[in-house]
């Protein structure tokens, strides 16, 4: 984190996620079977109707963020970010004799499992988990990318500047507040409110360092790494550059695709 041109650490607890442990009947046609979806559409039905069958009402796939968001009969709602999927495995549980999904999340410290009695049911539930997860990557480092090459210009511009703007009041007044959150250990709190400084202001390299660190430890890895080449593309020999280019690597490295 800094503050002027100096480093502070974040401590955060990372968002909670529903850890969908998922015992279903089978009443699946010989037709859906032991095949991939083709296509997406054809993925989030199949997933939509595995969920329905344990009562998920409003079932809602949104690929542009990589969340999976559903309500309960009693009114609870759950999700799960899509994007964050890093590996998937199907075996059989021998105890049971289920065949089990376990399927691995970057943002949570433990496996989510789903499972049933019917192998190619099992199958069939991870290939379009994977196919979903893998549009949802897409999505994001695609819109990810086309917002850095927006950005660039600004960068250089604001580089060839003899003399730096002063950043905007209202600017300043998120600035404060992200600023007073962390102080709280409000972690969340000073990243909505460093994002909304850096719309008013974005040519803020300690802004840009300060939201990529604060992404870093909510697990956000593809925002901390867009936040950090932000960063610098602003000040490309601050004297942290090297440090900053290494955090990149570790949060590239928890992103890898399923």
């Amino acid at each position: 984190m800094k503050r002027a041109c100096h480093a502070l650490g974040v401590r955060w607890l990372p968002a909670s996620l529903l850890v969908l442990c998922l015992c279903l009947a089978s009443g699946v046609s010989k037709a859906e079977k032991s095949k991939a979806p083709k296509d997406v559409d054809e993925a989030e039905q199949w997933l939509r109707k595995d969920l329905e069958t344990i009562g998920a009402v409003e079932v809602q796939f949104h690929l542009d963020t990589g969340d999976l968001a559903y309500r309960t009969k009693d009114n609870k709602s759950f999700g799960f970010n899509l994007a964050t999927l890093v590996s998937t495995v199907v075996d059989r549980d021998e105890k049971s004799g289920m065949w089990r999904v376990t399927y691995v999340s970057y943002t949570a410290d433990k496996p989510f499992w789903w499972q049933n009695r019917d192998r190619d049911r099992a199958e069939r539930f991870n290939a379009a988990l994977r196919l979903l997860a893998q549009q949802a990557i897409h999505n994001l480092d695609a819109a990810l990318a086309t917002e850095f090459e927006k950005f660039e210009p600004q960068a250089q511009a604001w580089r060839a500047l003899p003399e730096k703007p002063k950043m905007p009041d209202d600017a300043y007044t998120h600035k404060v507040l992200a600023e007073a959150a962390y102080h709280d250990h409000d972690v969340m709190k000073a990243f909505l409110e460093y994002n909304l400084a850096l719309q008013k202001f974005p040519t803020w390299p300690e802004g840009q360092f300060n939201l990529a660190l604060i992404g870093g430890e909510l697990k956000r890895y593809r925002g901390a790494v867009f936040h950090m080449k932000e960063y610098l593309a602003l000040v490309p020999e601050a004297p942290d550059a090297q440090a900053a280019r290494d955090k990149m690597i570790l949060w590239q490295d928890k992103t890898t695709h399923p």
